[in-house]
């Protein structure tokens, strides 16, 4: 597998990994199999060419050209196929090349430390025993309770046939102190929350997985660190299980309207959080105390990822939420209510933007999101500025190679947009003319 280099947040953790369904090619009558493919060769050849410093004008020219070859064809550029070019990079991970899978088996992966090279951690991982590495699977990337190992984690809470044969289910070994479970960890510490991500980027890199149904289970306590974890990265991740725990307290909220939620027995907090999710009309939130398996797989499939939402609600946070799908904000220093609100219709093409305490704001566009065939009109607390937008080769290529693009979204151009503060309504003088 090519060396990969990813930024997440401030770790530079995680990788890419699939979209659902792809061992059948999307939209065969624009593009065959054996052009996805040769694509995602090219896409891995670059990758690898950037991370490695080495022979990159080649690679970035011979991936020019294939565009290039394919536009002539289509008459219009590829990039515009935003689910065609997903399945591309999700081909250039090549999977199959990973000859080490142990099918039908519950096997453990030592890597070493990110905070020290000399120390060692690792993680357990289920295959299935029919795995196909053309096939993408659903991921739950389970955070044991405390004391559990990750294999006996693996062997004795997930034995259902149907979750075993449909998805990969990987547990993380977490720190010996629980103090550390919600710390990022660093290049000289280690941290939860960097075990996770480190395990999530580690088996997406290596095994079949699909991006859009990569679900966070937290067990006993790493329920705590799952919701955590969930709600700094609002989207990477399909949905928060917790089993057996209880949410953290005081859980910000506003953050999570696309990020689906199931416990499977909780205290106090989680009925808390399911309160304040509904007073603010947020539909995302499950529970179902006495939940088995089988329950936890049925919602599974019914929630996949929100890769495209037409709202995003951001409720910025030092050092992390700072972004959601395809809104991203520059950090602030603004005290008291700090929020910034983003939809976007695609009958107009506009994108309706309000907010207080930012003041630079970024949207990442695809022709998922909006049609960048025709001017698009961003409207920011009252002003409009209307303009086209170009579907842009070296910008997809940094927002793949920086993590901001995936298999199950790749984003083509993006913009830097200010935010002006809202317009004050002056209420009229008494007696006056109210005009």
């Amino acid at each position: 597998m090519s060396k990969r280099i990813f930024l997440f947040g401030a770790l530079s953790l995680f990788c890419a990994a699939p979209l659902v369904a792809v061992a059948t090619p999307l939209f065969e009558e624009t593009f065959k199999a054996s052009d996805l493919e040769g694509l995602g060769k090219l896409m891995a050849s670059y990758i690898k060419a950037r991370s490695d410093n080495e022979g990159l004008g080649k690679a970035e020219e011979n991936l020019v050209k294939e565009i290039a070859r394919h536009e002539k064809r289509l008459k219009k550029s590829p990039l515009a196929f935003s689910s065609e070019m997903g399945k591309a990079l999700w081909d250039s991970y090549d999977y199959e090349k990973n000859q080490k899978v142990k099918k039908g088996k519950v096997d453990s992966i030592e890597m070493p430390g990110y905070w020290d090279p000399k120390a060692k951690f690792g993680y357990a991982i289920w295959t299935p025993v029919k795995y196909d590495a053309k096939k993408a699977y659903p991921l739950l990337l389970c955070i044991p309770d405390k004391g559990e190992r990750p294999v006996d984690h693996i062997t004795e809470k997930w034995v259902d046939q149907q979750i075993r044969e449909g998805a990969l289910i990987a547990a993380v070994q977490m720190p010996a102190d629980d103090k550390a479970w919600l710390e990022s960890g660093s290049q000289s510490k280690e941290g939860g929350t960097g075990n996770v991500l480190s395990t999530l980027r580690h088996v997406s890199t290596n095994y079949a997985v699909d991006f859009d149904r990569i679900y966070i289970v937290g067990r006993g306590l790493g329920v705590e660190t799952a919701c955590t974890l969930a709600a700094r990265y609002l989207d990477r991740f399909a949905g928060v299980i917790g089993r057996s725990g209880d949410a953290p307290k005081d859980l910000p909220v506003e953050n999570l309207k696309n990020q689906a939620l199931f416990f499977a027995g909780a205290g106090a907090h989680a009925t808390d959080l399911e309160e304040r999710l509904k007073k603010l009309g947020y539909t995302n939130f499950s529970r179902k105390d006495d939940a088995n398996e089988l329950d936890i797989w049925t919602w599974v499939q019914a929630h996949p990822r929100v890769s495209h939402p037409t709202e995003v609600i951001l409720y910025p946070a030092d050092p992390a939420p700072l972004s959601s799908a395809w809104l991203l904000v520059e950090p602030t220093d603004s005290t008291g209510t700090v929020f910034i609100k983003a939809k976007i219709d695609k009958p107009t093409n506009t994108v309706t933007v309000e907010g207080e305490g930012v003041k630079i704001f970024f949207l990442f566009f695809n022709d998922e999101i909006v049609d960048l065939d025709r001017p698009i009109k961003v409207i920011a607390n009252g002003l409009d500025v209307t303009r086209s937008y170009s579907r842009n080769l070296p910008r997809m290529l940094d927002f793949i190679y920086g993590a901001r693009s995936d298999p199950g979204r790749v984003y083509v151009c993006n913009q830097r947009f200010d935010l002006p503060p809202k317009p004050k309504v002056v209420p009229p003088k008494a007696g006056g003319d109210p005009k």
